[in-house]
């Protein structure tokens, strides 16, 4: 065990103080005023995300949102980051799908998780308009909407390692001593 634990200092050690650097990320582009909602058939606009809650909504209901791209902090190589909870997502640019998740699970009746989606967008995306549609598929599934950020591909993942590394740390260290 105590091989084990070495290897495993002698490993992570060099890994995690690459990732705690001080290094400072271009920041990221988050839209999160100006959606206009439709919520099962009712509209509603100037919808800012952060502050509003469609709990009210509930299992095969449906939330559709829609927005047009700022024309100004364009953001190289662009990634945008949607949160979904057991919700078919779909996302569209200018009417084009350009990602769908769950659609599949949902009509095989089986559970349409949760979590973060990394949907790559073309170069040009400034002052397109882009539709993301959510059906529920379960209760609760609106509760909270997440506002929209738009980052650069090429630091996402490092982005989210860094910010996991304690508690993948955690995790490890439950693995190995729990």
């Amino acid at each position: 065990m105590k091989i084990f634990f070495t290897f495993f200092l002698i490993l992570v050690s060099p890994v995690y103080s690459a990732i705690n650097t001080k290094e400072e990320f271009p920041p990221e582009l988050v839209i999160d005023t100006g959606w206009e909602a439709i919520a099962d058939g009712t509209k509603y606009e100037n919808v800012v995300l952060s502050e509003t809650k469609f709990d009210w909504l509930g299992k095969g209901d449906t939330l559709a949102l829609s927005t047009t791209f700022p024309t100004e902090n364009i953001i190289s190589n662009p990634v945008m980051r949607i949160w979904s909870v057991h919700s078919v997502v779909e996302v569209y640019l200018d009417n084009e799908l350009i990602y769908s998740h769950g659609k599949e699970h949902y009509e095989d009746n089986r559970l349409v998780g949760y979590g973060s989606h990394f949907i790559p967008l073309p170069d040009d995306y400034a002052g397109k308009e882009i539709k993301i549609s959510y059906l529920g598929t379960e209760h609760n599934s609106f509760k909270k909407v997440s506002s929209i950020q738009i980052d650069d591909s090429s630091y996402t993942m490092y982005k989210q390692v860094k910010y996991a590394m304690n508690v993948l740390g955690l995790a490890f260290f439950l693995i190995v001593f729990g």
